[in-house]
Order: C-alpha cells, then sequence, then structure tokens
C-alpha cells in the first residue's frame, strides 16, 4: 500500500475544513492541517482530541480521526521547509485572503516544492479579493479560462475546472440567504 499525504489549509471555512481534515485522515496516510491564527487551530486539535465540538450557537459537529492527523501554525505565504512533501494540497479560499496569491502558489513547485512530483494541488477560490488583505496588482484570476494559474510554475498542468455553489443563512437572524460562488481548479504536477 502506498503511503499518501496531504496538506490542507483551515483558514476561513472554519469547521467545515477541520471536519474534512478529519474525514480525509481515513484516506490519506497523513493529513497536516495549516492556519496562521492560533485559535483555528485549538478548535481543530480539540476536535481531534474529543471528536466533537460544540458552537456558540449550541450546534454540535462531530469528526472522527483515523491515521495521522496533526495541525500546525503557518503562514500560507511562508510556509517552512521543513513541512516534508505531500501527494495533495488544498487550498479552499486561501488565495484571496492573503497578501501574496503568488507567494503561497510558488512554494508547491521547484526543487524544494511542497507537491510531490505527480502530486495534485486543489484551488477552491472565490475571486472577491479585497485590498484589506492584499493589494489590486498582487490579486490572481482563478475563473478565467486556460491552463495556468500565476504563481503556480510551468511543471504544472490544469487537470479539471469547474464551479460550485454554496447557500449559507442570512446573517443577524434575518430570513434571507446569501449565495456564494466557487472556482474549483485541479493542477498536476508533472
Amino acid at each position: 500500500e502506498r503511503e499518501i499525504s496531504l496538506l490542507l489549509f483551515l483558514r476561513f471555512l472554519l469547521l467545515f475544513p477541520i471536519q474534512l481534515s478529519h474525514a480525509l485522515s481515513h484516506s490519506f496516510n497523513q493529513v497536516v492541517g495549516i492556519d496562521a491564527e492560533e485559535d483555528i487551530l485549538e478548535v481543530a486539535k480539540d476536535m481531534s482530541e474529543h471528536g466533537t465540538i460544540t458552537t456558540d450557537g449550541d450546534l454540535t459537529y462531530t469528526a472522527e480521526k483515523k491515521g495521522d492527523l496533526s495541525f500546525r501554525l503557518a503562514d500560507a505565504c511562508c510556509l517552512p521547509l521543513d513541512m516534508g512533501k505531500f501527494d495533495c494540497v488544498v487550498l479552499s479560499r486561501i488565495l484571496d485572503k492573503v497578501p501574496s496569491p503568488k507567494a503561497a502558489l510558488g512554494r508547491f513547485g521547484g526543487v524544494m516544492g511542497l507537491l510531490k512530483t505527480g502530486g495534485v494541488v486543489v484551488v477552491v477560490n472565490s475571486d472577491e479579493y479585497k485590498e484589506e488583505y492584499a493589494p489590486k496588482g498582487a490579486w490572481l484570476d482563478t475563473s478565467k479560462e486556460g491552463p495556468e494559474l500565476e504563481g503556480l510554475g510551468s511543471d504544472f498542468s490544469l487537470v479539471h475546472s469547474t464551479s460550485v455553489s454554496s447557500v449559507v443563512d442570512g446573517k443577524d437572524g434575518r430570513k434571507s440567504f446569501e449565495v456564494n460562488t466557487y472556482n474549483v481548479r485541479v493542477y498536476k504536477r508533472a
């Protein structure tokens, strides 16, 4: 049996990526969740230790881990060299929330890249950039047609592209809904 490892960025989806990291630990030999905020990592570690977490709104989420599941404090734009190599990297709603999306993507290819040859990077992005996170000149367009994504490098090729939508309850108890659309692109490293 071949060992398969996964690097998952936790930020900006709160409990969903934490639950996802637990679920994926059943299929991958190693899953590492990354976030730049201690509080997100504490929630992830607490769920990993106890199997459940209850939110302020009294919603209870459960997750069962299996295999090597860990969580690590790190900045997506400046990932440490000692992280190792991964078969799959999932960037979910990260690129429009970091100061340099190209720097975050650049860490996956090249000699010291975190993604193994033949590995895939899954990019889920809304392209809803805000200048509070990154200057306009740093923004990427993940919705455009074409195989390249600026920052990944020439050793990556697009293998799948689609859009997905999610519906979220309105804020402040109002009876309204918000629809969010995300571009999902899967790139394979040659």
